[in-house]
């Protein structure tokens, strides 16, 4: 028998033209959920790439989404167009902790560490971000529906895990 190959079995399944608009638009509504946890008015700024990085086929987007770094900005940048701010208080008088990868808010409340978690779908998860991001695009661009079980074989996770993946993906991704 065959070795299967879950990687190119996905790319056959996740092409499309409009592959980065999907994948930009449920990144938007995962974070527009978690900005209406804030209630706070959402700012809308136009089309542009803040970093200037953005995957097209999924093998472009495990090679984006390897560096932890490269995820935080890429994020950043979305989450927060005009400069971090404290999910708690919205002050931006934040400092950015790199030896514990969060963010401490100076304004003295009761919890001053933040991280990009935080108030998000991922928030008290311990799958790091290149897992919640490689999930959301497959969700994004994958015609029809993803299982589970093809994004554990994907991601080399468990079943389980991608389980809980995509259940919380998808409940960020449902509109109101």
């Amino acid at each position: 028998m065959p070795p299967h190959r879950p990687t190119l079995d996905l790319v056959a399944r996740c092409s499309g033209p409009d592959q980065f608009a999907a994948f930009n638009k449920l990144l938007q509504s995962v974070l527009a959920v978690s900005m209406r946890a804030l209630e706070q008015p959402r700012r809308r700024r136009g089309k542009r790439s803040p970093t200037g990085i953005e995957p097209k086929t999924f093998q472009d987007a495990v090679l984006v989404f390897a560096n932890p770094a490269a995820c935080r900005e890429y994020l950043i940048a979305r989450r927060w167009p005009d400069g971090v701010e404290c999910p708690r208080c919205g002050s931006r008088n934040v400092l950015f902790l790199e030896r514990y990868n969060r963010w401490h808010c100076r304004e003295g409340h009761s919890a001053p560490q933040f991280t990009l978690k935080t108030r998000t779908i991922m928030e008290n998860s311990p799958l790091g971000l290149d897992k919640w991001l490689l999930s959301m695009w497959l969700v994004a661009n994958c015609k029809g529906s993803v299982s589970s079980y093809e994004v554990g074989r994907a991601l080399k996770i468990t079943q389980k895990t991608a389980w809980f993946l995509l259940r919380r993906v998808r409940r960020g991704n449902r509109t109101k």
